[in-house]
């Protein structure tokens, strides 16, 4: 079994959104289109700003520290 770090998993969130389509239009999301950018921010990036060494395998307790500070 192979652990992942918070990068890791952060890169591999960020590249499904991507690679997804937008829930209303139906459209391919582009890294080029700002309101799929600014989503990516609201929803991922803020999570990831407020781990604290994103080198290292989650914990619960990390967690719970990122999703509730």
């Amino acid at each position: 079994m192979s652990f992942k770090s918070y990068k890791e998993i952060f890169l591999e969130i960020e590249k499904q959104y991507f690679n997804g389509v937008n829930k209303n239009s139906k459209r391919r999301r582009s890294r080029n289109n700002i309101s799929d950018n600014n989503s990516d921010n609201r929803t991922n990036k803020v999570y990831f700003d407020k781990i604290l060494n994103q080198n290292e395998y989650p914990t619960l307790e990390s967690l719970k520290s990122a999703l509730y500070s």
